[in-house]
């Protein structure tokens, strides 16, 4: 298999799993019933204050089960890091790091407004937060894969040219 049929075939490897996760992120955030999603609060329920909900899950942890501290804090950090890991894939070439983070704090944006409008789950300007920096780690992967995969190119052919 030749170098640019391998890099097409993970190409679309690479566009399977953002669609995977794509998937699995609609699921989680509005289906889900463990995390309460199918039900429709009565009144709207939001938080605008940054780091509210963030430091009253730290300040008061011994209240929390330890699921609900993993989901509310770093499930809202990770469920962003395979978005900014392959959001190449969407644009379909390189991406910089603002663009990761502006397209990580909109896609949190219009799912927290989604939320809002529909009454399921909370919207919070902490999810934004922890999404988007979700979004930015998942952009540091972006950029470990991308340089070890240069540089296995590079060394490959430097042994292919002896």
């Amino acid at each position: 298999m030749s170098g640019d049929a391998r890099r097409k075939g993970m190409y679309w490897i690479c566009r399977g799993a953002f669609l995977v996760y794509v998937v699995i992120l609609v699921y989680l955030l509005f289906f889900c019933d463990r995390y309460g999603r199918t039900v429709q609060f009565e009144t709207i329920k939001y938080n605008l204050i940054p780091f509210q909900e963030i430091k009253r899950y730290i300040m008061n942890w011994e209240y929390f089960t330890l699921e609900q501290f993993v989901a509310n804090i770093a499930g809202n950090i990770c469920l962003f890091v395979p978005f900014g890991a392959l959001l190449f894939v969407w644009k379909g070439k390189p991406v910089t790091f603002l663009e990761v983070t502006l397209s990580a704090f909109f896609l949190s944006l219009v799912i927290e407004l989604i939320q809002l409008v529909t009454r399921v789950g909370v919207c919070d300007v902490d999810d934004m937060i922890m999404n988007t920096v979700g979004g930015m780690l998942g952009f540091f992967v972006y950029l470990i894969v991308r340089t070890i995969t240069r540089r296995r190119r590079r060394k490959k052919g430097r042994v292919q040219n002896h």
